[in-house]
């Protein structure tokens, strides 16, 4: 056994993690890489299970920590390599090597084992990638330049840092800030759609149908609010009913519930109905627990944004019209 203390563990531990994660990221990203070129399935979770009782044997018995090699990967392939005989084979010629021919290997240069390693890299770089990368998504192309400069300049382990948070970055960045439409109709095609790619769609006067298409949680709850304030505000008639189409809407956290609490009451003071169109199960479960659904009340609940057009244009035939707005249209959609 080992004979470890608790201030080694600690003095450890650092360098230890980066080892596990660098270990494990490179291994299974050229596992991948690999596992698309020769359509076979790699299963992540059973790759870290096998690094981990790798390691956890290596650790009562003196060994280097071990992962899949990039370089060794790439000149296996590069030599027709493509079962998992190469690597028993390997295994034995390194032990012979070791026990007998070290004396051979003792005068070579060791840029001899740079080359191997810097001619096997090349074949892992995929620089068509990038560029397909760079005319589906601009942002995805430069997160990609970035990590491999992060690693060349900083480091293996500072560079797949670097990559983890820039990514993260983008992620709340699309989420802060998600597509959303105000839907119409349009003659002659089914259903609402976004009337800024919809030619000749139209809205129905009184009635803002607003979809927002990501989940709500703290980073847009905010954005959220904001856009229907401003829709609401810069309405040519009077806005009665402000329906949100929550169809890409699969979760929410406490803080966006509180956000369209906000919403609510303000729309109420203003004289605006607040209601939900299309909320999913999940959805419709977290409005109860947070009782935004009994304050929003039953009716204000639609299935499908149809229902909600309908029964807004039977309210509107119910009541006179506002200053300044139209009477309601005689037909109902």
């Amino acid at each position: 056994m080992p004979s470890l203390r608790f201030e080694d563990v600690r003095a450890l531990l650092p360098a230890a993690f980066s080892l596990a994660l660098v270990n494990y990221a490179g291994s299974v990203l050229t596992g991948r890489l690999y596992a698309d070129r020769f359509r076979y399935k790699l299963d992540s979770n059973q790759e870290f299970l096998g690094q981990a009782a790798a390691n956890l044997a290596n650790a009562f018995s003196q060994g280097f920590p071990v992962t899949g090699s990039d370089s060794r990967t790439a000149v296996n392939v590069t030599m027709g390599g493509r079962t998992q005989l190469v690597g028993v084979l390997a295994a034995g010629v390194v032990l012979v090597f070791a026990l007998f021919l070290t004396p051979l290997l003792r005068d070579l240069p060791m840029v001899t084992l740079g080359a191997i390693v810097f001619v096997a890299a090349v074949y892992l770089l995929q620089v068509r990638a990038i560029v397909d990368l760079w005319r589906v998504r601009h942002v995805e192309a430069v997160l990609a330049c970035v990590t491999m400069l992060g690693v060349l300049v900083l480091g293996i382990l500072q560079g797949i840092l670097v990559a983890v948070a820039l990514a993260l970055a983008d992620l709340i960045r699309r989420a802060a800030r998600p597509h959303d439409a105000v839907l119409g109709e349009r003659e002659g095609v089914p259903g609402y759609h976004d009337i800024e790619r919809s030619e000749n769609s139209e809205t129905v006067p009184g009635l803002v149908i607003y979809r927002f298409d990501a989940p709500l949680f703290f980073a847009n709850a905010r954005h959220l609010r904001e856009q229907a304030r401003a829709l609401v505000a810069s309405a040519e008639t009077p806005v009665r009913w402000f329906v949100i189409d929550t169809s890409a809407v699969f979760d929410m956290d406490v803080t966006a519930a509180e956000g369209l609490e906000k919403l609510r009451r303000e729309f109420e003071e203003a004289d605006v109905v607040l209601g939900i169109a299309e909320a999913r199960a999940p959805l419709r479960a977290l409005l109860r627990r947070t009782g935004l659904l009994e304050r929003l009340g039953p009716e204000n609940m639609h299935p499908t944004v149809g229902v909600a057009v309908r029964r807004f244009l039977m309210d509107a035939s119910a009541r006179p019209p506002l200053a300044g707005e139209p009477p309601a249209p005689p037909h109902l959609h």
